[in-house]
């Protein structure tokens, strides 16, 4: 820079002075004036590629260790879950089959015991209380208007050669190479039998959702329903006849003999068939009787609803 706008005049500007004589505008004695001499100035930036790893790898190892540290948090938490399933076809008579399928599941959360692992669990809530630090440092504050480096990291003579950077290195190495999830949940499934009475009780919210099913979607009346439910089907002729050929097939029999025991056949099935009906009858008398107290409850609630407007 020209002589008269200088003011940073260093032994460096004195020693490209005396390198570059041309700059010597005139000498008298010991007097030298030059006509320009080197002006040095040195200014200081965050900005280096060191600096900007440093930076990156504090954020890595920060989402590195709230993410494994917030799913051991919900691990924390055992999940138990009550499943039942029901899928059922039942005949209700000759013409109709009612199919029952349905899922009920239902969960809770329960503490579990960490006394075992609360060494382990210890340092990593310290880690990430210090990496925590670290995020909220004046260094990661003033290095957040610089962008971060993209892998694979340089390997500059400062980083390898200084030991703390060196460690740096080692750490970043050690979360790129580490493919570990870095815990593990335990499934364990139990079948339990559910008590007689609660299934008592489904089977009676099945018949009231058949008989609302059956007043919302016929016009029958009751009495129609149930005389139709008691006719059945008689006793079909192929039966009989595979009876006879499987016993004129394998045995010497009579005819006597083939007579009392279709006599004794009949008999088995006519009381079989008698049981049947007879469960088939109370299942939609009671059905048909909750259809009737749920239209009271209805009618009344209706009723009630009118009389407060």
């Amino acid at each position: 820079m020209p002589i008269e706008v200088s003011r940073n005049i260093t032994p460096e500007s004195i020693k490209h002075l005396a390198q570059h004589t041309n700059l010597i505008s005139n000498i008298e004695g010991d007097q030298i004036t030059p006509s320009k001499i080197l002006n040095v100035f040195k200014e200081e930036s965050y900005d280096t590629y060191e600096n900007r790893f440093v930076n990156t790898l504090i954020n890595r190892l920060y989402i590195f260790i709230n993410k494994r540290y917030d799913k051991i948090e919900q691990a924390k938490q055992a999940e138990e879950y009550h499943c039942i399933r029901i899928n059922q076809e039942i005949d209700v008579n000759e013409n109709e089959k009612l199919n029952v399928s349905f899922e009920m599941k239902a969960s809770s959360k329960q503490q579990t015991n960490y006394d075992d692992e609360l060494d382990v669990y210890s340092r990593i809530k310290r880690l990430k209380d210090i990496i925590t630090g670290f995020q909220g440092s004046p260094f990661v504050n003033m290095m957040s208007r610089f962008s971060y480096i993209k892998p694979p990291v340089m390997r500059t003579n400062a980083i390898l050669k200084n030991p703390d950077l060196r460690n740096c290195l080692d750490l970043w190495i050690f979360i790129e190479g580490y493919d570990k999830i870095g815990y593990t949940i335990d499934f364990i499934d139990t079948a339990l039998k559910p008590d007689s009475r609660y299934i008592n009780e489904l089977y009676g919210l099945t018949a009231i959702h058949y008989a609302l099913l059956k007043f919302y979607t016929s016009t029958q009346k009751d009495e129609l329903v149930l005389r139709r439910i008691r006719r059945k089907k008689a006793v079909v002729p192929k039966f009989v006849k595979q009876i006879y050929d499987e016993f004129t097939t394998e045995y010497n029999i009579s005819e006597v003999e083939f007579k009392r025991l279709m006599d004794a056949q009949k008999i088995n099935l006519r009381k079989l068939r008698n049981q049947q009906i007879k469960e088939i009858k109370t299942a939609v008398e009671n059905a048909l009787k909750a259809e009737r107290q749920f239209k009271k409850y209805m009618a009344a609630k209706q009723k009630k609803k009118t009389v407060s407007k």
